[in-house]
């Protein structure tokens, strides 16, 4: 679950980054108006996968301190 909470924090870093740069890849040429709230959502997903994993990781009942 970690390496998806990070593949989406840096796919939505990458959206801002092109955001911010001005550069417009074809490819995404769909999402032109909505890649700086793409971005964010990404990010802020992805983030919030890999710390709750983390935590749940921490406080799981394994028998192991």
């Amino acid at each position: 679950m970690v390496r998806f909470g990070c593949w989406l924090t840096v796919f939505g870093v990458g959206f801002l980054i092109l955001d911010l740069t001005g550069c417009h890849p074809v490819a995404l040429s769909w999402a032109d108006d909505q890649r700086p709230g793409i971005g964010v959502v990404c990010t802020l997903l992805g983030l919030v996968i890999v710390v709750g994993d983390l935590i749940m990781d921490k406080f799981s009942d394994d028998g192991e301190p």
